[in-house]
């Protein structure tokens, strides 16, 4: 179901943008569903991505033609040079089809001061 997977983060949040091959609300309306796992050390955190948005979160969606996920940091014990994995899951009418990536997790570090000075051009 997905194109393109782009992250990012700033001081106090990681940001993930998921591209569907069709209008992500399409799916997460018609059966369809999507769980964020990030792991950090042995805790495993879940973060659902629905359309309705009526439940209580820590986190911030936002489902549309794409789908971006805010997760907060520091709820998450993320530090600058902190690493961490992140992982997706998407079913279909309570049923797992597909895993990105399919057999581990992303492998991602929060940026340092210094890395984001190295980002700047001017």
């Amino acid at each position: 179901l997905v194109n393109t997977i782009y992250y990012g983060f700033d001081e106090n949040n990681f940001y993930l943008r998921i591209d569907t091959k069709k209008d992500a609300a399409y799916y997460l309306r018609n059966g369809y569903t999507l769980d964020l796992f990030i792991k950090r050390d042995s805790v495993l955190s879940r973060f659902p991505v629905r359309v309705s948005g009526d439940e209580e979160k820590n986190y911030e969606t936002a489902v549309g033609d794409i789908i971006e996920i805010a997760i907060p940091l520091s709820p998450q014990n993320l530090k600058p040079g902190d690493e961490f994995y992140y992982q997706l899951e998407w079913k279909y009418l309570n049923q797992s089809f597909q895993l990105i990536p399919a057999n581990h997790y992303f492998h991602l570090t929060v940026p340092t001061p210094k890395d984001y000075a190295g980002c700047w051009l001017v």
